[in-house]
């Protein structure tokens, strides 16, 4: 398969040796194979990040959706069988989780619509992607969110990939768990680093437990130290976590626009 086209040219008419020849092929053969490789990498993660959608669907919204069909039958057996003593409590009660499970639902169909959209962060910048993050789902989510961000923050392409999946497995977890009536994301620039803060007033977790954070905590993780940063977590079961992570600033990357 034709992958691209490397034209060379050179001063004078010589024609070119076998040797260089045989090494202009080489090279050739290498760039094809190094974008080869680059290709399949690249639609191995779409394949990977397709397959956790829709296993995030099946465990989330199908679930919940399912549970709103099985609570409804039953209010609407117990409706036909005729109020008994003490069935209004029932009914409220049962009324009242099918409410909680609707918003909750609704709240998970909106994440998994923003995460189905292209994002930009060459072109837009991470305070801009983040912004619209907290626009499109915190913010019709009855969750009070604010970013407070400094102006051209130094970080390369790389760190603000990181640090953008880093702050959206906050909030997933925030918006899947937490409970959070509020929620504030920092982020700072230093003489030698830049911090990444979110902090929220949700029911928290024990930090210590792996199967709170579950593979979000541990791909954050992995994450922080693939760019060399350090996080730390603090978290009160009733009393919020703030998750903070710290990466040394990058002086020759350009600084992209920011808004707030």
């Amino acid at each position: 398969n034709l992958l691209g086209l490397i034209g060379i040219s050179r001063e004078g008419s010589s024609p070119y040796r076998t040797d260089e020849i045989a090494r202009i092929t080489a090279l050739a053969e290498e760039i094809a194979s190094f974008i080869s490789t680059d290709r399949r990498r690249q639609l191995t993660i779409a394949l990977a990040e397709r397959q956790r959608l829709v296993r995030d669907l099946h465990d989330s919204v199908t679930q919940k959706l399912y549970s709103l069909v099985t609570m409804t039958e039953v209010a609407q057996a117990r409706l036909d069988a005729g109020l008994e003593t003490g069935s209004e409590v029932i009914l409220v009660q049962i009324f009242s989780r099918i409410g909680e499970y609707a918003r909750q639902a609704l709240k998970e169909m909106r994440l998994f619509l923003f995460e189905l959209q292209p994002i930009n962060l060459e072109r837009e910048g991470l305070v801009t992607i983040l912004n619209q993050r907290l626009a499109a789902v915190e913010g019709r989510a009855d969750i009070k969110a604010r970013l407070l961000a400094d102006d051209n923050i130094s970080l390369s392409l790389e760190k603000e990939v990181a640090l953008y999946y880093i702050a959206q497995e906050a909030l997933n977890n925030i918006l899947r768990h937490a409970a959070a009536k509020s929620v504030n994301i920092h982020l700072k620039q230093g003489k030698v680093n830049v911090l990444l803060q979110i902090e929220d007033d949700g029911c928290g977790f024990d930090p210590k437990r792996d199967d709170k954070g579950g593979m979000g905590l541990r791909n954050m993780r992995e994450r922080v130290s693939q760019i060399g940063g350090k996080m730390k977590i603090v978290s009160t079961p009733g009393k919020g976590t703030r998750i903070t992570v710290i990466v040394g600033k990058d002086r020759c990357s350009k600084a992209r626009p920011r808004w707030r």
